[in-house]
């Protein structure tokens, strides 16, 4: 029965961590606007941008967005934007474009592996993993999982990040020609 009060207070406690979210979401934008309307900023922010993605016709929001914070907070932020299970390569590419970098993508998403270590230990994101690959791994938060471990529809990875492999046949030759 002790379980199930702290459960409840539990998700109790999530569901308003994602409202406080959502409402410093909304001031930032508000405070973006407000410092567009003023002209009073004096560093131009990267988070008044909207960057294009490489995937598709929409966007990334990088309005809030911090180009000093560390790697786990960049990675936090991308994932509340994104709402949505996401690849370290996915975010390094994100981070590279936001903070117009001329850091290879693969070198970024070393440094998010390690970086995240705390959010990893403490839960407040998960691994999911597609097959057996690890490359193959996704990261999301808890809630975006149903009681069977899968990820709910609306939180799905992109599938442009899965590693397939090759077909696992190797050939001696320099050539395959038949």
């Amino acid at each position: 029965m002790t379980n199930n009060k702290y459960e409840i207070a539990i998700e109790a406690l999530m569901e308003r961590r994602d409202e406080l979210i959502k409402e410093i979401e909304i001031l930032d934008s508000s405070i973006d606007s407000l410092r567009q309307k003023s002209k009073t900023s004096t560093q131009p922010k990267i988070s008044s941008e909207v960057a294009p993605k490489e995937n598709d016709s929409n966007t990334i929001d990088l309005r809030g967005y911090d180009k000093s914070a560390p790697l786990s907070q960049k990675f936090a932020f991308f994932l509340s934007k994104e709402k949505r299970f996401l690849h370290f390569r996915e975010v390094s590419e994100m981070i590279v474009y936001a903070e117009n970098s001329n850091e290879e993508p693969a070198d970024v998403a070393k440094k998010l592996s390690s970086s995240t270590q705390t959010l990893k230990k403490n839960g407040t994101i998960v691994k999911y993993q597609h097959g057996n690959q690890n490359r193959n791994s996704f990261w999301g938060i808890p809630k975006w999982l149903d009681e069977n471990g899968e990820i709910k529809k609306e939180y799905m990875y992109n599938k442009k990040y899965l590693h397939h492999g090759g077909s696992g046949k190797k050939s001696n030759s320099l050539f395959d020609i038949d």
